[in-house]
């Protein structure tokens, strides 16, 4: 199975101001998002949700990508979970896009698939955002361990004299909000879902990718909240052990502290040195929609990469209703606890940190539902 949208069907889509949601760079040209099905319900799922796997090739026109990391980023895995029976009564859901953290694979949202499709009764997508999956800047798609993928692409992205600064953020944040829009076009089509309108959406996220969902949800104007988990709001606020604010302030303590450091820190001290150029987030103040759509921050108590009290200061400080912190006692940064749910070798055991996230996105779906009469 293809299916092929077409991106300048997107060019009227509008922000509560009137003003194109996306810029006219991405929908000027006949440019096209090529979707193709490699392995469906039977061969493909999570956590036993049967699923469908999509090999997507969707360029984008950029002023900042040279050619080659245009074609590269635009070759990108999708991963869709429907609820059962959908294909025979198709009709508009909540569709959940959930995003993993700094190098994670699109596959560690299997965390949440059961939660989302079979609890919550929501359509579920996940797909590689930059520097993930098939979305890197090499030929080889082997899968080595993400600290190694996203250190390699860092690594690519500095020697092409490309680094990752505000424009580059900007460019991820909004290249990743329009590939939403594509997958909920060819959702449209692919299940014959009626309806003039945009599906509406949930965006999701734990750590960076939370940051990134919370960017999302402002840029769509079909989105309809968020739920940002273990994550800020401003890319500027996350700092593990410091790293972030001695990368911006004396570089070269990272490299010193690094030597220090294994597994895991060594990937943040990595990353902290490859936003050292990031100033500000590329989006923030009111939602694209225009209403305030509820967007939820879920922190834990302990956790060292981003801090509940500046959050909430935060959120007080732009004054910005429906925009909520919520502090999990006792909790750091992970939503699980490392062991297997019995039964299922691919789903992992959620803490009380990860049973919040999926509570406060049960409440988003819950008021759609009201909203919409279900």
């Amino acid at each position: 199975m293809y299916i092929t949208i077409h991106d300048n069907q997107f060019r009227d889509l509008k922000n509560f101001k009137g003003e194109p949601a996306f810029p006219d760079i991405f929908t000027s040209r006949d440019l096209t998002a090529d979707f193709e099905l490699i392995s469906g319900p039977n061969e493909f799922g999570w956590a036993r949700v049967p699923g469908e796997l999509y090999h997507v090739n969707a360029p984008l026109n950029s002023d900042i990508w040279n050619e080659d990391f245009r074609r590269r980023f635009a070759q990108w895995r999708c991963a869709v979970f429907a609820p059962e029976g959908f294909e025979q009564n198709p009709r508009p859901l909540p569709v959940v896009f959930s995003f993993a953290g700094i190098g994670g694979d699109y596959s560690d949202n299997a965390l949440y698939v059961r939660h989302v499709v079979k609890e919550l009764g929501c359509i579920m997508v996940t797909f590689d955002l930059h520097l993930t999956g098939y979305r890197v800047l090499t030929d080889d798609k082997s899968f080595c361990d993400a600290d190694t993928r996203i250190m390699k692409n860092i690594a690519i992205m500095g020697s092409a004299g490309r680094p990752i600064d505000n424009t580059c953020l900007k460019q991820f944040v909004t290249e990743q909000a329009f590939n939403i829009t594509q997958i909920c076009a060819m959702l449209k089509e692919r299940y014959k879902i009626p309806g003039e309108e945009p599906l509406p959406v949930i965006a999701m996220g734990f750590s960076l990718g939370g940051f990134y969902a919370y960017q999302c949800a402002l840029q769509l104007p079909n989105c309809v909240g968020a739920v940002c988990a273990a994550a800020s709001s401003d890319i500027c606020r996350y700092d593990l052990y410091k790293m972030f604010t001695l990368a911006r302030m004396a570089p070269w303590l990272i490299p010193g502290l690094d030597v220090l450091t294994a597994g895991i820190l060594h990937k943040y001290a990595t990353y902290a040195m490859a936003i050292a150029h990031v100033t500000q987030s590329p989006y923030s103040g009111k939602a694209a929609c225009g209403r305030d759509i509820p967007i939820r921050f879920v922190i834990g108590s302990e956790d060292k990469m981003v801090s509940v009290q500046r959050e909430r200061e935060a959120c007080m400080r732009e004054q910005i209703p429906n925009r909520t912190v919520i502090e999990v006692k006792g909790m750091a940064h992970k939503p699980d606890t490392g062991e297997f749910v019995p039964g299922f070798n691919d789903m992992r055991k959620l803490n009380p940190l990860g049973e919040r996230i999926v509570q406060e996105l049960s409440g988003i779906v819950r008021d759609w539902r009201s909203a919409h009469g279900e």
